[in-house]
């Protein structure tokens, strides 16, 4: 099965081609190791595992379509994406190089016969294709379609992408940012997040199969029930009921079972499409990532994600429609989207399961500089003094006296508009430009409405000033063009470093720093020009941040042994044996 990312505001339309190319490869190699499954992992010996940053090599097919301004492009992108996860992921070491073999295609694309018996002395060797796909609007779609024997990882995969859906003329620090998103979405596809694989997701530490049962629940959400996943989730909506992540149940075959739920995940990254905004890398997707077995993960920050969070167990398993929460709205109302990233419109899309939530309207995010806006919206920023940038929300506003009577009807009923901030102690103050050097600065404490003499409208300050100050995830300019962030910290492309990709570095990389060399306790990795830290079996963990806990030398995320039935029945009696003592005596 190969997954289709949308990157087509929240409306979907996806792709037939791929679902009649799909390769069978992946299946029938599963298929030949079912019944020795637990043999061949058997075959690897715990002691004499050897842990490696993973190595990711993207090898171009030719198109005469795509010219150099566009290779040059999707180059730089997957660059960026390859020395994220050799940052980030480590593999269990092997000596013998991978070639493709006989097979001519890779999820339906052709693969040169130079290519499938080349020799490649790396980890994952992904073929990347393009076609001008006129029909749809998917920006692109991955897989893998050949995996180890020797631990079930996959070794070679395709990411091939729409020309239709690449304007180097739209080209700007936003859009590569969100490209990069798409890359790394594609890419951890790849690496196996696919359903075919479930099954035979494994621990790491044991070695030991999951036996996922992969149930599904009343509305047809698949349950991917890996333990950090039920870790996670138990911790992060604070609801000790929930079985592990809800997967997505709509959006064709391309779409369900392969991506996290929109309704409780809203805009992480590895939901079925990129909504309009920057999507969020969180917890989730990195619980995910060490579940699958084949990989460990190296000390690591997520984007910090407020969806849905500690809302408890009515959250997931009431409607929507007999909630009252932030998450969700009444049909067609204008509205700050969730988080205060742009202006919306409530409503729903084919992800949605009937439920409307806020997201963000084409044309009114708060952060976008770079957005195509109609006059409308333009005339409704300017006549609200209104501010666009990176350090910008949106915040509801209502006019004093009339309302101004140029806008349109329809955006007459807009009251949000988007102020530059800042936070001082947890608080925030708003950023008013008065003309191209003058500005006011306001306090805007919790819930209360400001206004001063200069401005037609009052402006309503959010309720939890302390949640938007203290979950921020912007780098500043977008990691200048150069990387991708994650947690305000870029991952930068090559020869750059700093917090933001702002300085030149022909050296190491180090959080904000450029160095001749690593320190002595981190492992000097020349394939990302990373100094890594805490790498398990090359420098080993010795203490873990809050919220990880330390397991064979690596930080895990949310990991605890699951009991086995028979534990948990042995401990069920042992309990009622004490009560009854404690009842005689």
């Amino acid at each position: 099965m190969f997954i289709i990312l949308i990157l087509f505001q929240t409306h979907l339309s996806f792709s037939q081609q791929n679902l009649n190319d799909i390769d069978q490869d992946l299946t029938l190699q599963l298929h030949e190791l079912n019944k020795s499954k637990h043999r061949q992992l058997n075959s690897l010996s715990l002691e004499e595992i050897d842990w490696k940053p993973i190595q990711i090599h993207f090898q171009f097919l030719e198109n005469s379509e795509v010219n150099q301004e566009i290779l040059n492009y999707i180059t730089k992108i997957l660059e960026i994406s390859k020395i994220f996860f050799g940052r980030h992921l480590m593999i269990r070491k092997q000596q013998q190089s991978l070639v493709f073999g006989n097979k001519s295609t890779c999820g339906g694309i052709d693969i040169p016969e130079a290519f499938q018996q080349k020799e490649y002395y790396q980890d994952l060797v992904i073929f990347v294709s393009f076609r001008n796909d006129n029909t749809s609007n998917y920006y692109a779609y991955s897989g893998p379609c050949k995996i180890t024997k020797y631990d079930l990882r996959p070794i070679f995969g395709v990411i091939n992408w729409n020309l239709r859906q690449i304007q180097m003329k739209n080209v700007n620090s936003f859009t590569i940012q969100q490209n990069i998103q798409t890359s790394i979405h594609e890419i951890i596809h790849t690496l196996g997040f696919i359903k075919v694989l479930y099954q035979y997701y494994y621990d790491p530490q044991t070695l030991e199969f999951y036996n996922l049962t992969l149930e599904k629940d009343k509305n047809n959400h698949l349950i991917l029930s890996t333990p950090r996943l039920m870790n996670i989730s138990k911790e992060y909506f604070q609801c000790d009921q929930v079985k592990g992540a809800v997967m997505e149940n709509q959006g064709g075959d391309n779409s369900a079972d392969h991506h996290f739920e929109r309704t409780y995940y809203f805009n992480e990254l590895m939901t079925g499409s990129q909504m309009n905004g920057q999507s969020v890398l969180s917890q989730f997707t990195f619980a995910l990532l060490s579940d699958f077995g084949f990989y460990r993960l190296l000390k690591y920050k997520s984007d910090f994600m407020t969806y849905g969070k500690g809302k408890g167990c009515d959250f997931l398993f009431k409607s929507c429609k007999e909630l009252e929460v932030d998450e969700f709205c009444q049909e067609n109302e204008y509205t700050c989207s969730f988080n205060n990233f742009g202006i919306g419109k409530c409503g729903q899309d084919q992800l949605s399961d009937q439920c409307s939530y806020r997201s963000i309207f084409k044309g009114m995010d708060c952060k976008n500089q770079f957005q195509y806006q109609t006059q409308e919206q333009i005339d409704h920023f300017s006549k609200t003094k209104s501010t666009i940038s990176e350090n910008s929300l949106c915040f509801q506003i209502s006019y004093k006296e009339q309302k101004i009577e140029t806008l349109s009807e329809k955006l007459s009923l807009i009251e949000e508009s988007c102020y530059r901030y800042k936070c001082q102690n947890n608080e925030i103050h708003i950023i008013i430009q008065q003309n191209d050097n003058n500005y006011i600065q306001l306090h805007c404490p919790n819930n209360e409405t400001i206004t001063f003499s200069e401005i037609n409208f009052h402006i309503k300050c959010p309720q939890d000033s302390k949640q938007i100050c203290s979950h921020q995830n912007d780098c500043q300019n977008q990691c200048n063009s150069r990387g991708f962030c994650v947690n305000q910290q870029c991952t930068c492309q090559y020869g750059f470093s700093g917090y933001y990709c702002e300085n030149e570095c022909d050296g190491f990389r180090k959080e904000d720093k450029c160095l001749i060399k690593c320190d002595e306790q981190d492992f000097a990795d020349i394939n990302s020009m990373y100094c890594l830290t805490c790498s398990g079996s090359i420098f080993e963990c010795l203490e873990c941040d809050v919220g990880y806990h330390l397991k064979d030398n690596f930080c895990e995320p949310f990991y605890q042994k699951i009991e086995t039935l028979s534990s948990i029945q042995f401990n069920s009696i042992i309990y009622r044996i004490i009560l009854i003592l404690i009842i005689l005596i």
